[in-house]
């Protein structure tokens, strides 16, 4: 019953909004030219409605409403993808917040209270990788302004997320508990680690070491991987169920690793062809998690490409745009008009496809 009513009002919701709040152009793409419309307005979106007033990016805006949690995850993707367009003005929008919220002298907070501004005391390996990228990235076209600011965040991870004996580089760091025994697989970006070699050449032995890592990992028939690395038992775990974005994501880095990942790609394939890749998969492939998403298919889209699928790629981008909401209160955003949801992990995912793929796949879209 209380389903029902949600989905009543979400309706109601939809019908109302959509002629309150008819689609808009863009002003986005008026600054920065390298921007597509669909990339102005989704960029619009997020300072519409996911930016607070602090310049924190909200975990979501669910059944219309914000969430109160930031992370630092969407933070590093904003910058990664103002970095590449070397867009100052979104770079300096964003970028404050990052520093000032997050930064916790020597790692990123995983995430912060957008109410009380409270920050996390841990922090996630992928999410401080990715704002090192960022910077990195921005680095090149302002050569020599962040190199202080990278170097503080390769020595942060260095000496609190690695093992300076066995150079192992920890899942996340806690300020109570310190580095914990494991790391995720679908964290080792090893190609960010290849770049932070040259602000520390101690980053050479921790990507060789995750290096091996993706090469040895065992995989089933469907190409699922394990969830994660024990380094003092020295064995991979392995959940019962995988969630796609995680797997996808640890077939993109064991591919940059020189890992052949075929097994996955073709069961991607397959799931394409019936239609849709779901979020989650029981081990022998049978989903466990019908419902597919934004981020499902941009990341998707981009492995196709790097295992040398375009025509996969193409399909994948195209139902990744399936998502895109053109009119009402959410117009511009990636998500569900019902139940009015739009996930912040996902319009960023979408937006950073459509910056890498230009010219291949989106076509200036």
């Amino acid at each position: 019953m209380k389903r029902k009513l949600l989905l009543i009002c979400s309706l109601l919701w939809y019908h109302i909004s959509n002629l309150c709040f008819p689609a808009v152009a863009s002003t986005s793409e008026q600054l920065n030219a390298n921007m597509s419309p669909v990339e102005g307005q989704a960029v619009d979106f997020i300072k519409a409605r996911l930016a607070d007033k602090n310049g924190l990016i909200l975990n979501a805006v669910e059944f219309d409403r914000p969430s109160k949690t930031a992370l630092s995850e969407s933070a590093g993707q904003i910058m990664l993808y103002a970095a590449r367009l070397d867009d100052d003005l979104l770079w300096r929008l964003y970028r404050p917040s990052a520093e000032k919220y997050f930064w916790q002298n020597g790692f990123y907070a995983w995430r912060v209270n957008s109410d009380t501004l409270a920050p996390d005391t841990v922090s996630a390996l992928i999410d401080d990788l990715r704002l090192a990228k960022a910077y990195m990235t921005m680095n090149k076209n302002h050569v020599g302004e962040y190199d202080d600011k990278i170097a503080a965040v390769s020595t942060g991870l260095l000496t609190k997320s690695v093992d300076g004996g066995h150079g192992n580089i920890s899942d996340f760091y806690d300020l109570e508990s310190g580095a914990a025994d494991h790391v995720s697989l679908f964290y080792l970006d090893i190609e960010t680690m290849d770049e932070l070699t040259a602000y520390d050449r101690r980053w050479q032995r921790v990507k060789d070491n995750c290096t091996k890592i993706l090469r040895d990992m065992p995989e089933n028939e469907q190409g699922f991987f394990p969830k994660a690395y024990y380094f003092s038992a020295g064995k991979y775990e392995r959940k019962e169920e995988t969630v796609t974005v995680e797997n996808l994501y640890t077939a993109i880095f064991a591919q940059k690793a020189g890992r052949n990942t075929k097994k996955f790609a073709e069961f991607l394939r397959k799931e394409l062809t019936k239609g849709k890749i779901a979020n989650r998969y029981f081990a022998d492939g049978r989903p466990s998690l019908s419902h597919d998403s934004v981020a499902v298919y941009a990341l998707a889209a981009r492995y196709f490409l790097y295992v040398g699928d375009k025509t996969a790629a193409k399909t994948a981008y195209d139902k990744m745009m399936t998502f895109f909401i053109e009119d009402g209160r959410l117009a511009g955003g990636f998500g569900y008009k019902l139940p009015a949801t739009v996930y912040a992990f996902d319009q960023l995912e979408a937006l950073l496809t459509i910056n890498e793929t230009k010219g291949e796949l989106s076509a200036g879209k």
